[in-house]
């Protein structure tokens, strides 16, 4: 920081340091905001199996599997 940080007035690479302080902290912030809801769904949508369960799959036509595999 600048021999002046008590006064008001900072030196723009003082100001764009904290500016930068502050945007990292955010982008933490909204990745783990971002984490915490992927979980979220993950678990919601992948249900737990326990062994002897009966479970159905679908499978898709090959004409679906072509375009998939030429995207």
């Amino acid at each position: 920081m600048c021999k002046n940080e008590s006064t008001e007035d900072v030196c723009d690479l003082c100001k764009t340091n904290k500016t930068i302080h502050e945007e990292r902290k955010a982008g933490h912030a909204g990745q783990e905001k971002a984490a915490k809801k992927m979980l979220q769904v993950s678990n919601a949508v992948i249900p737990e199996f326990k062994i002897n369960d009966c479970i159905t799959i679908s499978v898709p036509k090959s004409t679906e599997v072509h375009r998939i595999l030429l995207a």
